[in-house]
C-alpha cells in the first residue's frame, strides 16, 4: 500500500504518495473556490459544469467527500486540454459564441 504524507502549500492540499518502489509523486487537490478562481467563473457555474448541466462542455470530474467537492489538479488540467483540443478540431457545437 502506498505511503502518504500530507503537506499544505497556499491552502492547497498536496499529497506526497510513495509507492512500493520508492517513487514519489505530488498530487494536488483543489477546492471549488480555487477551481472557480482558476477558471474565472462563479462557484455556481462550476457546480453546473461538474453536474454536466452546461451544454457544450463535458462534466468535470470531482471527488465527493461528504458534502464537500474536491477536484484533482490533474483532472482539471486534463479537462482543460480536452476542451482546447475539441475547439481546435472544431467540435464545439453549442453556446452563444459557438458555430
Amino acid at each position: 500500500m502506498p505511503r502518504k504524507s500530507a503537506l499544505t502549500q497556499d491552502r492547497e492540499a498536496v499529497i506526497l504518495v510513495t509507492d512500493r518502489s520508492g517513487v514519489s509523486a505530488l498530487r494536488s487537490i483543489l477546492t471549488i473556490p480555487q477551481v472557480a478562481r482558476e477558471l474565472s467563473c462563479s462557484r455556481a457555474h462550476l457546480h453546473n459544469i461538474i453536474a454536466g448541466k452546461v451544454r457544450g462542455l463535458p462534466p468535470l470530474l470531482a471527488l465527493k467527500l461528504g458534502r464537500r467537492l474536491l477536484i484533482r489538479h490533474d483532472a482539471l488540467m486534463q479537462w482543460m486540454l480536452s476542451l482546447e483540443s475539441s475547439e481546435a478540431d472544431g467540435q464545439r457545437l453549442s453556446g452563444p459564441f459557438g458555430k
